[in-house]
């Protein structure tokens, strides 16, 4: 499956296949009568789709990067936006992913590394959260609402 968020080449049929079974929901259920097949899916649920799938990607920079350089961009442990200035350390994993995405269009993905380990933050918009691999303490924009977070590292 990892291999699927390794290769843009899969990420543009995903993302039409994504918008093909959101449209096609759309377009059956017509919300006239409850026998219909399943309604379409809410905008927070697409959006939180795209913010796993993102998650994904961001997870598979961040080990292609360790293997090419054998070290993470380092934050000094502190849990920042993933590039949301030029010189922010996540930027780095563009070495490996030029297209990679820093934010969802309205929230930052966040990123801490000590250099050998790191830990990867997305907000989520439904109700649930999965924070079993969550540091802690989170920063003040994720502790307000649902977060999922991904480590990895050495």
């Amino acid at each position: 499956m990892t291999e699927i968020f390794r290769d843009p080449r899969y990420l543009v049929p995903l993302g039409i296949l994504l918008a093909v079974i959101v449209v096609s929901a759309a377009l059956v259920y017509d919300g006239r009568t409850a026998q219909s097949s399943a309604p379409a899916p809410d905008a927070a649920t697409v959006v939180d789709y795209r913010r796993i799938v993102d998650l994904g990607r961001l997870r598979d920079a961040a080990v292609e990067y360790g293997r090419k350089h054998a070290e993470l961009p380092s934050t000094s442990d502190e849990i920042v936006p993933l590039c949301a200035l030029p010189g922010d350390a996540g930027c780095a994993f563009r070495d490996v992913a030029p297209d990679l995405p820093v934010d969802d269009g309205q929230l930052p993905y966040w990123y801490q590394s000590d250099g050998r380990s790191y830990f990867l933050f997305i907000a989520r918009a439904n109700k649930h959260g999965d924070t079993r691999d969550c540091p802690p303490v989170l920063p003040a924009p994720l502790s307000s609402g649902p977060v999922m977070c991904v480590r990895g590292g050495r």
